[in-house]
């Protein structure tokens, strides 16, 4: 008579059992059509102990989940108890335990990891002493030293060129070592003398009228000024008045560059090109004065004359009488003593393009460019960038794009600025344009005039100034440019007080001048 199938599966399992094969004979005993047998009862009864002495075993080891896959199969089984539980209860502890060790060990790793990636190396050779893992840290360590020995290899460069009087080779095996490989104390203490002696470079290079190498250089070598910026405040007190100059010269502002040659002069320079160059200024100034008081002058019609002295010197005759006119939908001059020129436009398309162009632009930038190379449109609170040419927004070409807080613009190869919209209760943003695409008569912020425009020393305000603590807001009422001190929330702290063209005001501790925006004695459209 033939033996019935199941019992030659169960006889299977119990061989399975008895070779050590629980796993095997636990799949075959737990079958659904094999569950009900007596035999595969006492089945299941031989295999609690080997399961529970398995799992038992593998929470030694370190093997939890195994441990606890053992545990589900004796509750299964419905057997082990109270056992089963206490030692669940005791492995789940364990894990839980193992999982946090675990996970500070990974922290530690990844705080490690991330100091050698930024290149911290001495902060970073602790962090890696501080891994568990000696996988992990011997890895760490491995690329640490790596960093260090080829930062130290250009540090000795860096040191044989301060040697040899070449600062600017010396800056660059420096600048190499700091953002490949790593910042180290022995980074740091050679900044201290690499930039002491690229300042003696610089001014060596401004006395001999290296001018383009001057400024080339100082931007190039900005990262030292973090070092010790006041080292570098002189240099780029010259760089700003050796700009304002070139400006100055191209539109033929020859008062005005006399001024500027004048405070070079009173800067603690020493330069033949600059006396020179300031004698020169001079006598185109007096000659112009002596052609004036000169019969020929007699005859000249007196606007001829005031045209002329315009285009040396836009501010030093007012086109206009103080008081008069409206300045709204006029671009205007301001002028804050101790902060800079800024020009005010309040149309809502600005229109931007070369200097000296055939296209009649709002802003006239001393640059490569079109004609007309760009618009800035304002929607509502929306600014809009609509280029004729190359153009780009923080490093990305466009073809159009609406502008945020911070945006980096770049016209052309050369023109660079930065839009700022800095406060969310007014629409007014601002253009600060860089050192080299400075406008005529030393305009170095456009400001985009909506409702309002703050001045003071805060962050939020449009133009920062860097004297006084006054906060002051300029707003236009019945086509009059008017303003007012404001409290730190921004709130009325004074009367409003008119700017009529061609006065100096003092408002708070800000001393201001408002005029009609002129190039070359020529109105801006």
């Amino acid at each position: 008579m033939p033996v019935p199938w199941f019992h030659v599966r169960l006889k299977s399992a119990e061989r399975a059992l008895r070779d050590g094969r629980i796993d095997e004979a636990y799949r075959v005993a737990t079958t659904p059509d094999l569950r009900e047998q007596r035999r595969t009862q006492r089945l299941w009864d031989k295999l609690v102990r080997p399961l529970l002495a398995r799992a038992r075993v593998h929470a030694l080891a370190g093997r939890f989940d195994a441990a606890l896959a053992d545990l589900d199969k004796l509750r299964t089984l419905d057997r082990g108890e109270p056992d089963v539980t206490n030692l669940r209860q005791r492995i789940l502890s364990e894990k839980q335990s193992d999982d946090a060790r675990r996970a500070a060990e990974n922290q530690a790793y990844d705080r490690a990891a991330q100091q050698v990636r930024e290149g911290r190396l001495e902060s970073g050779r602790l962090a890696v002493d501080r891994v568990d893992d000696t996988n992990r840290r011997d890895r760490l360590a491995n690329e640490l030293d790596v960093r260090a020995h080829r930062s130290a290899q250009l540090l000795a460069q860096a040191e044989g060129a301060l040697k040899a009087k070449d600062p600017l080779a010396a800056f660059r095996h420096w600048r190499e070592a700091c953002t490949r490989h790593g910042h180290s104390s022995g980074t740091e203490a050679f900044a201290d003398r690499l930039a002491t002696a690229v300042c003696d470079w610089l001014r060596c290079c401004f006395e001999d009228g290296r001018l383009e190498l001057f400024l080339s250089t100082l931007e190039t070598v900005a990262p030292l000024r973090g070092v010790n910026a006041s080292l570098f405040d002189e240099c780029a007190r010259w760089a700003e008045l050796t700009q304002s100059a070139v400006a100055q010269l191209a539109t033929g502002a020859f008062s005005d560059l006399r001024q500027t040659l004048l405070r070079l002069r009173g800067s603690r320079v020493t330069a033949r090109w600059l006396d020179e160059a300031f004698e020169a200024a001079e006598q185109v100034r007096s000659g112009r004065d002596r052609l004036i008081a000169s019969p020929l002058g007699l005859v000249t019609p007196t606007s001829a004359v005031t045209a002329a002295r315009d285009r040396h010197s836009a501010i030093d005759v007012p086109r206009q009488a103080p008081g008069t006119g409206s300045p709204n939908k006029r671009p205007l001059l301001l002028l804050i003593d101790g902060t800079g020129s800024a020009l005010l436009l309040t149309d809502e398309v600005v229109r931007i393009g070369r200097a000296g162009g055939s296209a009649t632009i709002d802003v006239p930038i001393p640059a490569e460019l079109h004609s007309h190379h760009a618009d800035i449109i304002c929607r509502g609170e929306d600014y809009f960038l609509m280029p004729r040419g190359p153009a780009r927004v923080n490093s990305a070409a466009i073809k159009s794009a609406m502008l945020r807080d911070g945006d980096r613009i770049a016209l052309g190869d050369h023109a660079r600025l930065t839009f700022h919209k800095p406060s969310v209760k007014s629409e007014t943003a601002t253009l600060k344009l860089s050192d080299r695409c400075r406008l005529p008569m030393d305009v170095s912020y456009v400001v985009l005039f909506r409702d309002t425009c703050l001045l003071g020393p805060q962050v939020t305000c449009h133009l920062r100034t860097r004297e006084g603590a006054s906060r002051v807001v300029l707003f236009m009422r019945g086509g009059q440019l008017h303003a007012r001190l404001a409290d730190s929330e921004g709130h009325p702290a004074s009367d409003a007080t008119p700017l009529p063209l061609g006065a100096t005001q003092q408002i708070g501790d800000l001393s201001m001048t408002v005029t009609e925006y002129t190039v070359g004695g020529d109105k801006l459209a």
